[in-house]
């Protein structure tokens, strides 16, 4: 039956018995969202008649080029629609190839801490980063500023999205330059016929399709595999996605089909004044640092090529600030001027360095869904655990293509059997650590965020609901160490009694080590919380050392001590796991 036939319910984005597509207009007839037959039947009666849609200025076949191209192929034969602004927005993109690019974690943003996906539409065969080439991507129309009422809708479906096609440079400058963020381009293996149909839809997407967006599932990356399906005709990426659906996660899912070819980075305006610095030795990082407080002018073109990254790194973070950038203009002309007197060329990054960039690769990345199984001694008796978390990446997980010592954690739980008693120890919405350790590109400004339930020790025997928040500094003496403190507030309720509500500072020290030539890491991490009711410190110090077996299996150890807690007749509490886990 053609109702049924898969291309035609992708083109109509039915998931079960339902289209996602909120639109009424999307659809001929008035129950063609929840119909498929129906919808079939309209669309044939439409394009035969050469009827006009609503308010369009063209005819049903113009509103609908894909499914009119999907009718034709299976044997019907209509009226031949005059397509003019179709024709021309087909002819203005003369699309030779499409790449699909990631934009890497941005931790400054909660709505892009998890990277973002969209499509390039390439103007010839190279799909590497042509400026006058388009992007389609795929975002809500938010209405509201950052926080609390913004993460609400976006979890639930608050805000409408719709496809959005604008020039490529526009997404560099937002990404790349504005906030720092690497871009990956992966060509995608389509035949000409493939990429007609993908224009077809996207055109059909573009005037008449709206969507809920949900942060975790029908998301900017969810989207695009849909419209990816309706492109390949012969694969189910949107269905077969997961309960969650990460930027990440979606450049894999498409490389495991095969269609997707190798990665190209295009490095943010950060990522190359580092590499600009790390080149310098010793004495040239003084004359950099002279140069900078214009206490000298240096004539060593490595050192001027870092200092113009310098100077331009700094322009982009005041680019909405006019005068600002005004300022740091008229520092980088003269410096501009002496490096081309030098007459020497400035080299590309060079070969290592493009190679260091590999272990990068999101296609590399651990998927981020884990479920962990712990088994040891707590106080002397044994004790048996399950965690659990939807996403994305712990601090002694494996770290190719993730954000760097950094975790972002949600939607987990963890669950402890002891004593013939099994009781949930932790149910956790969100757990973030962003570490920016100091460079000349980073202030050293790092922070962690958490909220859900927790069951502490020496605070009654119930999950108590507790969030917290902590700024502070790190470093990494080098790359594969780095030292962290944070100071902040932290709230939880225990009972409903006042005295019971845990109020205070916490401070955490923390160390993360992880050598790039072994597979074991480690992350050992104090922790005080000074309660005000209680008027005294609870302290937890913890070791935990993971090693990868391979991209899906991991096993560890930890060992943990907790002392000095609020109620008497629990003082203290150690314990020493194993652990194994597996990342899916």
């Amino acid at each position: 039956m053609l109702s049924k036939h898969p291309i035609w319910l992708r083109l109509l984005h039915f998931e079960d018995s339902t289209s996602r597509v909120d639109s009424q207009e999307y659809f001929i007839h008035p129950q063609g969202n929840v119909n498929s037959k129906l919808e079939l039947e309209a669309t044939i009666k439409a394009f035969n008649e050469n009827q006009t849609l609503g308010n369009d200025p063209w005819k049903a076949a113009c509103s609908f080029p894909a499914r009119y191209q999907f009718l034709i192929d299976h044997g019907f034969k209509f009226p031949k629609p005059d397509c003019v602004d179709y024709n021309a927005w087909r002819k203005q993109l003369d699309i030779k190839s499409v790449s699909l690019v990631f934009s890497s974690y941005y931790p400054g943003n909660p709505a892009s801490i998890f990277g973002h996906t969209f499509l390039k539409l390439n103007f010839d065969e190279n799909h590497v980063s042509k400026l006058t080439d388009y992007a389609v991507s795929f975002s809500a129309r938010a209405t509201d500023p950052m926080g609390v009422i913004y993460a609400l809708k976006g979890l639930l479906g608050g805000y409408q999205a719709f496809y959005e096609i604008s020039p490529y440079y526009m997404k560099l400058n937002e990404y790349v330059h504005t906030e720092s963020r690497d871009i990956w381009e992966y060509p995608i293996v389509l035949s000409p016929l493939q990429i007609d149909r993908l224009l077809a839809h996207l055109w059909e997407q573009y005037k008449k399709a709206s969507y809920s967006y949900w942060f975790t599932k029908e998301n900017c990356s969810f989207q695009l595999l849909a419209l990816l399906d309706v492109a390949f005709g012969d694969t189910n990426l949107a269905e077969e996605s997961e309960l969650t659906v990460l930027p990440a996660k979606t450049v894999k899912q498409v490389d495991a089909t095969g269609k997707l070819g190798l990665g190209t980075i295009r490095p943010s305006f950060k990522k190359q004044l580092l590499y600009r610095y790390n080149l310098l030795n010793q004495s040239e990082r003084q004359e950099y640092e002279q140069e900078l407080d214009q206490k000298f002018q240096s004539t060593n073109a490595n050192v001027l090529d870092a200092v113009i990254a310098k100077i331009r790194y700094e322009q982009l973070k005041v680019n909405e600030d006019a005068e600002k950038r005004k300022e740091i203009s008229k520092k980088l002309l003269p410096i501009l001027q002496r490096r081309a007197a030098l007459k020497v060329k400035t080299e590309d990054f060079n070969k290592q360095w493009y190679e260091s960039m590999s272990e990068e690769n999101p296609v590399r990345s651990h998927n981020s869904s884990k479920i962990q199984i712990n088994s040891g001694i707590r106080n002397d008796k044994s004790v048996l655990g399950i965690e659990a978390r939807l996403g994305l990446h712990s601090p002694t997980d494996r770290e190719e293509g993730l954000p760097h010592h950094s975790e972002v954690n949600y939607l987990s739980f963890s669950i402890d059997h002891r004593d013939d008693q099994t009781l949930v120890q932790s149910i956790r919405i969100v757990d973030i650590l962003s570490l920016q350790p100091k460079t000349t590109a980073n202030s050293g400004f790092s922070w962690r965020a958490g909220a859900g339930a927790i069951r502490r020790l020496g605070y009654r025997a119930g999950l108590a609901p507790q969030t917290a928040f902590s700024i502070g500094y790190s470093i990494a003496p080098i790359r594969s160490l780095s030292l962290y403190s944070l100071i902040g507030a932290e709230a939880s309720v225990h009972t409903r009694k006042i005295k019971d509500v845990a109020i205070g500072n916490n401070f955490e020290l923390g160390l993360i080590y992880t050598p790039s030539w072994f597979k074991l890491r480690h992350h050992l991490m104090g922790y005080v919380f000074h309660d005000y009711n209680r008027r005294r410190p609870w302290i937890k110090a913890s070791l935990t050392s993971q090693y990868a077996l391979n991209k899906k299996w991991e096993v560890g150890l930890k060992g943990q001590y907790i002392f000095n807690t609020p109620y008497q007749y629990q003082k203290k509490s150690d314990e020493y796991l194993a652990m194994i886990l597996r990342h899916f």
